[in-house]
């Protein structure tokens, strides 16, 4: 089994990913509830982090995905 915490990938939190994305915690909440937003570990009962690269690769392809796009 893989290690999901991996040295060179640093673990964020709601704050960093709320700044990362300039978008308010509220928000990130919202869409981890629409299923548009990747679920975070849970590394205690109050503590919840993603991984970095987690984070990066959705906004990536957030970028990437046309915005009502006319043909």
């Amino acid at each position: 089994m893989t290690n999901p915490i991996e040295a060179g990938d640093p673990m964020i939190s709601l704050e960093d990913v709320s700044a990362m994305l300039a978008v308010s915690k509220r928000t990130i909440s919202r869409l981890i509830k629409e299923g548009d937003f990747p679920e975070p570990y849970r590394i205690s009962a109050a503590v919840l982090r993603w991984k970095k690269s987690v984070v990066l690769e959705w906004l990536k392809t957030r970028q990437q995905a046309p915005q009502g796009a006319k043909e």
